[in-house]
């Protein structure tokens, strides 16, 4: 809790490239979930979350970052938050939180995957640095693929995480194409060869548990 009271005084300027950036908050993400949890309890459901994400907050630099901010604002490149159903769903560019950060460039989806909030259909826990970040990114995307999607040959069915339903802006060239090459499936990888061959129409269903996971707090590094 000590670290926690001193992000206030931290200097956001330090952070010398995206790629910093992007390690000290996703690692900051994913803290702040954990707190926020010792503190209410785990979110069971939707609203649960986006009550608990939208007033989470660490001081850091002198301002305060929702998880909100940090996910989207800032992981995402300020992305689209899919839970605004109403108007342009983005922080203000005027944010005064934006001003002493090197921001990505572009989003990488694969950050996402970094993003635990502890549910059954979340990321496994991790942490991010310099060091190990593509290493990292890579392992927890595949993971995370690996975990999540499911097929059916049978009725050209292919089930998905609905965070590729809220987030598909950040998958470019489409999400099936974007995974293709990751996904390890040969069901998966079947039936998209069927797929370029005999132009069939394959279904997304897209689901997610928010029951918290029987093990909170699992950690991959």
């Amino acid at each position: 809790l000590k670290l926690v009271g001193d992000l206030k005084f931290f200097d956001l300027a330090s952070l010398k490239d995206e790629i910093e950036t992007v390690c000290f908050f996703s690692n900051i993400f994913n803290a702040l979930v954990i707190h926020s949890y010792m503190n209410v309890g785990f979110t069971s459901n939707k609203w649960e979350w986006r009550f608990l994400s939208i007033y989470s907050n660490y001081l850091i630099d002198g301002r305060p970052y929702t998880l909100d901010f940090i996910l989207h604002g800032i992981l995402r490149n300020n992305g689209r938050n899919p839970w605004i159903l109403h108007g342009e769903g983005r922080f203000s560019k005027e944010d005064p939180r934006f001003s002493r950060l090197n921001l990505p460039q572009k989003s990488d989806p694969r950050v996402l995957f970094m993003n635990c909030i502890h549910n059954v259909s979340s990321p496994f826990l991790r942490v991010l640095n310099p060091e190990n970040y593509e290493k990292v990114l890579e392992s927890a995307t595949r993971e995370y693929l690996d975990a999540t999607v499911k097929t059916s040959t049978f009725t050209k069915k292919i089930y998905l995480s609905k965070l590729f339903k809220w987030y598909r802006s950040d998958f470019p060239g489409g999400i099936l194409e974007w995974m293709r090459p990751m996904v390890r499936s040969s069901e998966f990888k079947g039936l998209m060869t069927e797929e370029d061959a005999k132009r069939h129409s394959i279904k997304i269903t897209y689901q997610y548990d928010w029951k918290p996971s029987p093990k909170p707090y699992r950690q991959f590094l």
